[in-house]
């Protein structure tokens, strides 16, 4: 399994394993890693503040990830898991992801997306 949410699948080519053992003590190569989402979230989280040393803002990240998660609202208080499609058909017309259309449960992003991503991500989420 290759690490999409920080490194891109395809861009490093590191694997969920390795960078859990780089980054987290006490990580054993057979640990089941490939099915710990909250590891892989703790993994990918602390490997993407490392190589861009910002502290983010967690609480503001969560709110900011409830509010756009509420786009979908539907059926009462349900949201879907994933943003909303009408953002993804945005991006992709901006140039910033590729097309989001297929089976695909993950996004690519493009040069332009990744680069414009992580400057977001540290002038809206960088604790000052």
């Amino acid at each position: 399994m290759v690490c999409t949410g920080c490194h891109g699948a395809g861009s490093s080519g590191v694997s969920w394993r390795l960078l859990a053992r780089q980054h987290l003590p006490g990580v054993s190569a057979g640990c089941g890693i490939g099915t710990d989402t909250k590891l892989l979230t703790t993994v990918c989280r602390k490997v993407r503040s490392e190589e861009e040393s910002v502290e983010l803002d967690e609480d503001k990240l969560d709110m900011t990830a409830l509010a756009i998660l509420s786009l979908t609202l539907h059926d009462g208080q349900r949201v879907w898991k994933s943003i909303d499609w009408a953002i993804t058909d945005r991006l992709y017309d901006k140039g910033l992801i590729e097309n989001p259309a297929g089976k695909a449960k993950s996004l690519v992003l493009t040069d332009k997306g990744l680069a414009q991503a992580q400057a977001a991500l540290t002038e809206m989420f960088g604790k000052t």
